[in-house]
């Protein structure tokens, strides 16, 4: 019995450490599937804190050991303490920061729009190196096992050494890119402004496949095992093999979408560019429900934790719904517009950054 309880008590020590190590990318994971492990509230959460950037800000969020990171249309790269919003340390870059930054280990990866690539210190801000990439990068770089796969507006997809930046390959895949590649199973997958999505190997940064499409993909790709995600500027949502680049099936919604997808399990969730979000079966395409949920469009994709579905729109509001059924949980209004997907942080907690910078820390 005594030792059931250590063991209990080690465990549950274990948990509540997690909050302040573990590393959450913008979209969840490297397959930027828009899964979160912690929980989203059912009741209606309470503002915690909210602190002013000074700045606009068109990317999103990252966090790790109890900092939230992200960038500004001003050029900086700040640190925030989860706890109470203070700004613990920021980095000026020589120009604005659209994408979410990449973290791995102690280090903290962003792209400007003057074409340059960064790795500061997680700890202090320091810049660690930098490298110039020679196109504006909007897109958030990915952490790999590899290495930082950087994607930019000229379509060119890189992996960088994460110690000094050294560029191992470069792939031209024709058009811009907007979103953060896809990382699963040795292979990166992104969509281009041309309609292209194409299949990279990891290591060589060969093109294995291509898939055309007739509309701009600006959401990326979400990838759930062997299958990948997205939606077009014509309003479809396709699935495609993998392993091919062929489509498995396809849905259309009711207007463009340009927000990135989110995947768990035998479902699908898609925000288009009339306030709607549907709820899609991940093996046929089949429509389970949908709802209209904003009054201007959503740029943000929808995030998923735990039976619930959150959904940041740029009429300042955010919505949650019951994963099953679509009806809404909770709504509040920012007042701002939303144009960056929230993270869910353990302790069933939100953080979102507005438009126009205000970053709010919100929990039950």
């Amino acid at each position: 019995m005594y030792r059931q309880l250590i063991l209990a008590l080690i465990a549950v020590l274990t948990l509540a450490g997690c909050g302040s190590t573990q590393s959450i990318p913008e979209r969840g994971d490297s397959a930027r599937s828009g899964v979160f492990s912690s929980r989203i509230t059912t009741t209606e959460p309470q503002l915690q804190w909210q602190q002013s950037l000074d700045s606009e800000v068109r990317g999103g969020l990252a966090y790790a050991k109890g900092l939230l990171l992200l960038g500004t249309e001003s050029g900086e790269v700040l640190a925030v303490d989860e706890n109470d919003g203070q700004i613990l340390w920021r980095r000026s870059l020589e120009s604005a920061v659209r994408g979410s930054p990449a973290i791995e280990g102690s280090r903290v990866y962003v792209g400007d729009q003057a074409g340059k690539l960064h790795a500061l210190d997680l700890d202090s801000g320091d810049t660690l190196w930098r490298v110039d990439n020679g196109r504006a990068i909007s897109a958030s770089p990915q952490a790999t096992d590899l290495g930082i796969v950087v994607a930019d507006v000229s379509g060119r997809v890189s992996l960088l050494d994460r110690d000094d930046g050294h560029r191992y390959w470069r792939t031209d895949t024709g058009g811009s890119i907007h979103a953060a590649a896809a990382e699963s199973d040795g292979r990166v997958f992104v969509g281009t402004s041309r309609g292209r999505i194409v299949g990279l190997d990891l290591g060589s940064g060969e093109e294995r496949w291509e898939y055309q499409t007739d509309e701009a993909v600006y959401g990326g790709v979400a990838v759930q095992g062997q299958f990948g995600f997205f939606g077009d500027l014509n309003g479809r949502v396709r699935s495609l093999f993998l392993s091919v680049g062929v489509e498995n099936w396809h849905f259309d919604t009711a207007a463009d979408i340009g927000a990135p997808l989110a995947v768990d399990g035998d479902e699908i969730f898609v925000a288009d560019r009339s306030g709607r979000i549907y709820a899609l079966r991940e093996d046929l395409g089949l429509r389970i429900w949908q709802r209209r949920v904003a009054d201007d469009w959503i740029s943000a994709g929808p995030v998923l934790g735990g039976n619930g579905v959150l959904v940041a729109a740029r009429d300042g509001s955010l919505t949650a719904l019951d994963k099953g059924d679509g009806s809404v949980l909770w709504r509040l209004e920012t007042g701002d517009s939303l144009g960056a997907s929230p993270l869910v942080l353990p302790g069933r907690r939100i953080a979102l950054v507005t438009r126009s910078g205000e970053l709010i820390m919100l929990g039950p």
